[in-house]
């Protein structure tokens, strides 16, 4: 991830937290700014089956219909959370700073992007839009 980033510019680095820091593994920065923390979760992990619980629970009260996606979370091996930091700029600015990170892991996972009150992406377009 970090010899992705640096290759689209070496403003770009991710930072390591210590192990003490709790649910944070990484930070994505650009220059000193933080742009987002990453966390890693995995299958018997209580976040992991939490938040993929959620998302199912939620996809079936809104659009039932979507088993495309409903089939992927419960197929899912691992989540990358990425919390966006949104404190020194726009939104859509920081996304556009982070949507070739997002695309990169995609490609290279077959995984869905899900953004918060948007909905789910694939590789290509968004698949199942939740405004939620």
């Amino acid at each position: 991830m970090a010899a992705f980033l640096s290759s689209r510019d070496p403003v770009y680095r991710i930072e390591e937290d210590p192990p003490d820091v709790a649910f944070t593994p990484a930070t994505i920065l650009k220059g000193g700014d933080p742009l987002a923390f990453l966390e890693i979760n995995r299958p018997g992990d209580e976040l992991f089956e939490d938040e993929v619980d959620e998302f199912i629970a939620e996809i079936e009260s809104v659009s039932p219909a979507s088993k495309g996606v409903i089939e992927h979370l419960e197929n899912t091996q691992m989540t990358l959370v990425t919390e966006i930091q949104l404190g020194f700029t726009d939104p859509t600015e920081v996304l556009k700073e982070l949507w070739p990170f997002f695309i990169w892991i995609m490609q290279g996972s077959a995984g869905l992007l899900q953004i918060d009150g948007v909905g789910f992406y694939d590789t290509q377009s968004l698949v199942l839009e939740l405004d939620y």
